[in-house]
């Protein structure tokens, strides 16, 4: 299944699910070229670090690295904001993670459904 991933109005990435492990999904995802605005700086910014990170929450190191735990407080509104969609013509679902390669997971959102 394919999705559009979005923040808030801006669409953000193509998603395409691979497989599933209710409450999360996974799949994979192709960054859009959504507009050089000033406001789409921190969403920018969250993916990069996303990305970078994923490798510590694989290897259950995440929590012990302070650094990234710090710089986590800089997107915390992002990350837990009700900004972020993933739309097909169905539904819709929340709470995106990019990781390495282009990858992502998600959870269902049960309270937007």
């Amino acid at each position: 299944m394919e999705y559009g991933l979005y923040y808030q109005h801006h669409k953000i990435a193509t998603v395409v699910q691979d497989s599933a492990n209710f409450p999360t999904c996974f799949g994979s995802y192709r960054l859009e070229s959504f507009p050089n605005d000033d406001r789409l700086t921190l969403v920018r910014n969250y993916i990069e670090y996303s990305v970078r990170v994923w490798p510590l929450i694989e290897a259950d190191e995440f929590h012990d690295n302070e650094e990234a735990l710090a710089e986590e407080e800089t997107f915390i509104d992002l990350i837990e904001g009700g900004d972020w969609s993933l739309v097909n013509s169905q539904t819709q679902e929340s709470s995106p993670i990019l990781c390495t390669n282009n990858e992502i997971n998600w959870r269902w959102d049960v309270l937007r459904r």
